[in-house]
């Protein structure tokens, strides 16, 4: 399911979905989802955006079965209750509008948050790359799904994955009068044989697949986004309170999403891992 907007993201969305299904017959939904004010505003837009969509993706030889709605109500409610039953759902995101995209209340990082599929974000101007998929890695196991969806495919696509794990010191704890810090060097060999343990786990299940770590002292955000200009995509997984246990919601999120420069992929906690499997098996 794609969500069109009437920008030019929007166009890019369909563009990386045309390149991600290659020659595999599917199923696509175009969704326009517009309050009533904004669908006013943008209704010529946004029915121009639907009909090149349309013809873009029925124009690979009729491999591809395309129907579009146009749906009055909040964005967000809307595209994630249509998208259930979905493989994916793709945006598209405008790094050259960021008021734009604080007028619209940041709806991919929004969507993402509350979406029970998998979400692809798109950015303008999007182009192919055969560069590794970066993986951001929570140690809480919320990971698990977005691990799987990137091992699957890089099997498809032959690129490497990167596992990439933030970590920075916690505030100091207070003993008494004393305050109590973390040893660095500790937290750090934890962190490490974790995301090791984590890469072992990818190599038993994906053996076929080039897999490299980073163990990063950083922010999330700031360590994907140092990645973002290498990373032909990036995976994240989901909590429920939102990206990485809510540290990409607000602000940094949209700060992701809009600087990346590469598409983003969130995977939620409800994604089965034999449904995204047999999905790219077809492929």
């Amino acid at each position: 399911m794609i969500g069109v907007d009437g920008s030019d993201a929007s166009i890019s969305a369909v563009e990386w979905l045309v390149n991600w299904l290659g020659d595999t017959p599917t199923l696509i939904d175009l969704v326009s989802a517009h309050s009533q004010l904004s669908q006013l505003m943008a209704d010529r837009a946004v029915r121009t955006d639907l009909e090149y969509a349309e013809r873009q993706l029925n124009g690979w030889d009729g491999l591809h079965s395309v129907s579009t709605h146009r749906v009055s109500g909040r964005p967000v409610r809307v595209l994630t209750e249509l998208a259930r039953g979905a493989d994916l759902l793709v945006l598209g995101a405008d790094p050259h509008h960021p008021l734009r995209a604080a007028f619209t209340g940041w709806l991919p990082v929004r969507v993402c948050a509350a979406s029970p599929v998998p979400v692809a974000v798109i950015p303008a101007g999007w182009r192919p790359s055969d560069d590794p998929i970066t993986v951001g890695v929570d140690l809480d196991g919320s990971a698990r799904g977005a691990l799987q969806w990137a091992a699957e495919e890089a099997g498809k696509t032959r690129r490497r994955v990167r596992l990439v794990h933030a970590w920075h010191l916690p505030e100091p704890t207070t003993d008494g009068s004393i305050a109590v810090l973390a040893r660095p060097e500790q937290i750090l060999a934890e962190r490490r044989n974790a995301l090791e343990a984590v890469r072992h786990t990818m190599a038993r299940e994906y053996p076929r697949v080039a897999l490299e770590t980073d163990l990063t002292s950083a922010r999330p955000s700031a360590a994907l986004l140092s990645y973002a200009p290498s990373s032909s995509l990036i995976v994240l997984g989901s909590h429920r309170l939102g990206v990485l246990e809510g540290g990409l919601v607000g602000a940094t999120g949209a700060d992701l999403f809009w600087r990346a420069g590469c598409p983003i992929v969130v995977v939620p906690p409800t994604a089965r891992a034999e449904g995204l499997s047999r999905h790219n098996a077809q492929r």
